[in-house]
């Protein structure tokens, strides 16, 4: 009787629950690609609900409306969203639905401390790739990165989700390694490798108002969201966006270097073959002061066999998510072994307090 209770519960979860959750995420990704969340955080008809939380009331045809939807297909779409708990009924006015509790903190105000938005987007262009990923699993062939507007808006969303993590690594520099932190603050020159649209880049230029900043990556489009960034924040005598290779930038004539070079979630991404890499960690170090120091945020990957669940949930679903583009990634041991393999000498890891989710730390690398 005891097991077969806790089969009925196993089936609940991995039935309902878990098509409720899979859908919920298609829900809400399509929801902000559509515009009716951003619709919903303009439109002015917030309630607070006894001073809990926030509920934005709307009617179906206004939405129709305002965003030319074909009525038929967003029915469907509202459906979904009632039976998983996104939207209720307005019963106190009729023809209204409503925002359900807390959905405007979660998935509509980007704002919130809460917004899980960018977490959705980006587990939403799994859903496109999975016959590429399907194949994959008997050819071992990489897949390469996919062009298109869904995977665009995803690694934006992926970028911007791992923003907390970037906040932590600029605390851990700014805390544990004072020299550098004050070098910055009195100026001083930084560069960022791989920069994507400039999350952890903005993060530096706020905190050090004194250095000059320049970041780098090979995708024209972030560039160009950074450069709207940098304009917007009047940065642009002492901050500066490049699309360009590192392989590129490192051969021209005349670069002051740097007295910090960092390198965010950058290096599984580097073609999977050793000595490529290696040449990449050169032309990093040419690029460095003598005594500049080299700071690198990348999960460190167990094996499976000293996985421990919950201590790297966010390091299994990156790897999963990016394995199948060709991504290697190195646990603590071999990821010295392979920076000290190069021309730096020194690699210490630092890492926060209380680390259970197995990326509160930073690589500081010195010549």
């Amino acid at each position: 009787m005891k097991e077969e209770i806790e089969l009925n519960k196993l089936l609940s979860y991995y039935g309902r629950q878990c098509i409720t959750s899979y859908d919920t995420v298609l829900l809400v990704a399509l929801g902000r690609r559509l515009g009716i969340f951003d619709y919903l955080y303009k439109a002015n008809k917030i309630v607070n609900k006894d001073n809990r939380f926030v509920t934005i009331t709307f009617t179906p045809d206004e939405i129709i409306r305002a965003l030319e939807f074909n009525p038929k297909i967003f029915d469907g779409w509202l459906h979904l969203a009632i039976e998983f708990g996104l939207l209720e009924v307005d019963h106190e006015n009729k023809g209204y639905l409503m925002t359900a509790p807390h959905v405007y903190e979660l998935f509509i105000d980007p704002e919130s401390d809460y917004y899980l938005g960018y977490v959705y987007g980006w587990a939403y262009k799994a859903s496109s790739m999975q016959s590429l990923i399907f194949e994959s699993f008997k050819s071992g062939k990489i897949i390469e990165r996919l062009d298109g507007d869904i995977i665009e808006e995803s690694s934006r969303d992926g970028n911007i989700a791992g923003k907390p993590a970037k906040i932590l690594r600029l605390k851990l520099f700014s805390t544990h390694l004072k020299d550098y932190h004050q070098r910055l603050m009195n100026g001083g020159r930084l560069l960022e490798i791989g920069c994507a649209i400039g999350t952890s880049l903005e993060l530096w230029a706020k905190k050090y108002k004194n250095t000059h900043i320049i970041g780098i990556d090979l995708n024209p489009n972030v560039i160009s969201i950074l450069k709207n960034a940098i304009n917007n924040n009047n940065w642009i005598n002492r901050v500066e966006a490049l699309n360009i290779a590192l392989s590129e930038y490192s051969k021209q004539e005349k670069i002051e270097k740097f007295d910090v070079i960092l390198l965010n979630d950058v290096l599984h991404e580097i073609k999977d073959d050793e000595n490529y890499r290696k040449n990449f960690m050169e032309q990093i170090y040419s690029l460095l002061k003598g005594d500049g120091i080299l700071i690198v945020g990348e999960t460190m990957m167990p094996d499976i066999f000293s996985i421990k669940r919950g201590e790297n949930f966010w390091g299994s679903m990156k790897k999963w998510d990016e394995v199948v583009f060709g991504a290697k990634f190195y646990d603590e041991n071999s990821f010295r072994d392979f920076i000290l393999s190069t021309s730096f000498k020194h690699a210490e890891l630092i890492k926060a307090e209380n680390d259970n989710v197995g990326n509160r730390y930073i690589w500081a690398i010195k010549k």
